[in-house]
């Protein structure tokens, strides 16, 4: 952890951990990571937030040893935000960060301004990617247990290191991760185990819904609250649609529009010099280059046609492409 952080632990009595909210797999790694360094160093009182309903069966792992989601303190001594890219991202726990006497932030979203007293924010693949840096660089002696938490952050926020954010500094991380005994396959089968029968169904109404757009480059797909019920369908369960629906060879954006909680969230994937994390902070949102979303009470005509214009506009302006591969 960063020395200035590390001194800041020694004299506090109580922390609070809070990721955002929705976590995913970064956030809860992110959140574990940071708890498991605090439990082991430091003699305080550790919290760990992130506003959801249920931590759905795929990330009680990352939790299991932790009291997630505690009735929260009056006031802490210090708040670490992981995987957080802007305040309001907190939901019901964003008082949990204004009570607290110090704030630190620490994320790999490029949209992060840097909202908190102390800000550590690197553009890295994933912000487990972040948290191991900030372990290893104090001599933390990661065991495997959280060794294994990072690296289902990594992999799940990079969809098993496809995406461009991947270095070589990532694959040397995942190689130390692996080094700590760390069971990769067993992890990566757990977490990208393939679609249940209801996220099937999801997958297959959404292609049913798509419609292309500036000669076929734009894909924009719809599930409505109707449709989710329909199949039996959580919210959880919309996660890795788009992921799969984004595989047309010539398509370089991706829309998909989906209810959540009595509103409307509109996810984007971009491929190449695409960047679709503008489109999101133009509407509230935010998120990464090449992934992003935002959540609004109502989507009007005049909106979708703002994001099919800007993404056209992106689109056309690409260079054209006649690198070799090799």
């Amino acid at each position: 952890m960063n020395k200035q952080i590390d001194e800041i632990l020694h004299s506090c009595n109580t922390v609070a951990i809070i990721g955002h909210i929705n976590p995913d797999g970064d956030c809860f790694g992110s959140i574990s990571g940071v708890y498991d360094y605090i439990l082991t160093k430091f003699n305080c009182k550790a919290d760990c937030f992130a506003d959801c309903n249920v931590v759905v069966e795929e990330f009680k792992p990352f939790v299991k040893d932790i009291n997630f989601n505690p009735i929260p303190l009056d006031n802490y001594d210090i708040c670490i935000c992981v995987d957080t890219a802007d305040i309001k991202l907190f939901g019901k726990y964003i008082n949990v960060f204004y009570s607290s006497k110090v704030t630190v932030c620490i994320d790999h979203h490029s949209t992060n301004k840097g909202f908190a007293d102390i800000n550590i924010i690197n553009p890295l693949s994933s912000n487990c990617e972040n948290i191991y840096n900030l372990l290893t660089e104090n001599e933390f002696n990661i065991s495997k247990s959280t060794a294994g938490k990072l690296f289902a952050g990594i992999i799940t926020d990079t969809n098993n290191l496809t995406t461009n954010s991947v270095t070589k500094h990532t694959y040397s991380v995942i190689a130390d991760l692996l080094d700590k005994g760390v069971n990769g396959y067993k992890i990566k089968q757990f977490f990208i185990k393939g679609n249940s029968l209801v996220q099937y169904k999801l997958l297959s109404i959404a292609m049913n819904s798509v419609k292309f757009y500036n000669n076929n480059t734009i894909m924009l797909m719809q599930i409505t609250k109707e449709q989710l019920d329909s199949v039996g369908g959580k919210q959880e369960d919309l996660t890795s649609i788009i992921n799969q629906a984004f595989c047309m060879k010539n398509a370089q954006s991706a829309i998909l529009i989906a209810p959540r909680q009595g509103q409307i969230h509109v996810s984007f994937r971009g491929k190449d010099l695409i960047d679709v994390s503008s489109l999101a902070q133009h509407f509230g949102g935010g998120g990464h280059k090449l992934a992003s979303a935002f959540t609004i009470d109502k989507l009007t005509d005049n909106d979708l046609n703002f994001i099919i214009n800007n993404l056209s506009n992106q689109i056309n302006l690409l260079p054209k492409n006649n690198e070799n591969l090799f």
